[in-house]
């Protein structure tokens, strides 16, 4: 047997099936047949259930357990039949019915590969994903979201240089301990030139309030992400109406 091929096993009489019903013309003038036969998985050899065999545009079958089919009162002559199952090689072929007669077949199915998404891995912090970095950046919140590949591709050489290309944050040299940073206010909707203006975001060291003067006494890298949130957008206890700052270090500071 060549593979893929449907291979008639012998042309049948009805009589010679007494199970079945003997076969007649529907009409005067027009004659019919049938199929008969079982479908195996080309590689195993074995019976395929719940294999759909459709002839033309008749009603389909299902094959049984043991992957029997039958389908009666096809018209004599040539015809298209397509057999398809989920898993399988969906495969058409012709065939020629013979009057009042049964074509007995065995039909092969070929496995399909079944194509899958490609499996996307990213590797996160756990400590981010601990403390809702993750979640938070995800969620809608206004807010920028440094992890630790974005730090180190910044390749910057103190915590507030960070935020020197930052939107609507300043980087002011003028502090005794060392650069602050000004989130940028609004004085007056109506004023065309709304530039002036300005505070210090509050800051947060691994979810704990800091009262440190400048993001500079910590180093950058001991840092393993950084939320920036301007103006109230912060979520929960961050909130604060100038803009805050979360830090999350590598190893957690407690």
């Amino acid at each position: 047997m060549r593979p893929g091929w449907i291979v008639p096993l012998a042309i049948l009489t009805a009589a010679g099936l007494p199970a079945r019903p003997t076969l007649t013309a529907q009409e005067p003038g027009i004659h019919v047949g049938a199929i008969a036969g079982q479908v195996f998985d080309q590689d195993t050899r074995k019976w395929i259930a719940g294999v759909e065999i459709t002839v033309d545009e008749m009603e389909p079958v299902i094959t049984d357990v043991e992957g029997h089919f039958r389908i009666d009162g096809i018209p004599v002559g040539w015809h298209r039949i397509i057999t398809r199952r989920i898993g399988y090689e969906t495969r058409v072929d012709t065939i020629a019915i013979p009057t009042n007669s049964v074509l007995a077949l065995r039909v092969a199915l070929a496995r399909e590969p079944v194509a899958l998404e490609p499996l996307t891995i990213t590797v996160r912090s756990a400590t981010l994903e601990r403390n809702g970095f993750y979640a938070r950046s995800q969620q809608g919140y206004s807010g920028v979201y440094l992890d630790r590949a974005r730090i180190e591709a910044m390749r910057a050489t103190t915590v507030t240089q960070l935020f020197r290309n930052m939107t609507g944050i300043r980087v002011i040299y003028d502090g005794l301990y060392g650069a602050r940073l000004m989130i940028n206010q609004v004085v007056s909707l109506s004023d065309p030139n709304h530039e002036v203006g300005g505070c210090e975001p509050s800051y947060w060291i691994d979810g704990v309030r800091s009262t440190m003067t400048t993001p500079d006494m910590m180093r950058l890298d001991e840092l393993e992400g950084v939320e920036v949130y301007r103006r109230a957008g912060a979520p929960g206890k961050f909130i604060h109406s100038c803009g805050t700052i979360l830090f999350w270090t590598r190893v957690p500071v407690r």
